[in-house]
């Protein structure tokens, strides 16, 4: 993702490098995804071998209104918010990104705003105290 040609994270947060034991959200989302859509393949060849429909007929496309809704709450998470926003936007289906901010105190909301300039789609939502995880879900379902 890039602002201005240059990398998001290099504009946003220059100084903030993942930690090594790190593993973005993204690449985890992006692993089930291709897990499932492996079952779902060695199913239909399953399927085929034993007389059913050809894996050519076989139709794995989203109904047209399809819409993924992802909700993810955040506290302070000024190293990683950027990386995770990027790669939740380059996703190849259509999604609904809600943040809740939950009364974060580091740079995570002046990073979310900014962000939010680059994907005004986002829908973000700022807490101003920390209620938890819970809470910041249950704001979304309201």
């Amino acid at each position: 993702m890039t602002i201005n040609s240059e990398p998001i994270d290099n504009q946003i947060a220059p100084t903030l490098a993942p930690s090594q034991h790190e593993q973005p959200v993204v690449d985890q989302i992006a692993q089930r995804a291709g897990a499932t859509l492996d079952v779902l393949e060695s199913l239909s060849q399953e399927l085929e071998e034993q007389g059913g429909l050809p894996l050519s007929e076989l139709d794995f496309r989203l109904p047209s209104d399809f819409l993924l809704s992802i909700v993810v709450p955040v506290f302070n998470e000024e190293a990683t918010i950027c990386r995770v926003v990027g790669g939740l936007m380059a996703l190849p289906i259509p999604i609904e990104v809600i943040i809740v901010d939950d009364g974060s105190t580091d740079g995570t909301c002046a990073i979310l705003t900014q962000l939010n300039r680059q994907y005004p789609q986002l829908q973000i939502i700022f807490q101003e105290t920390n209620q938890g995880k819970g809470a910041a879900l249950r704001r979304v379902s309201r």
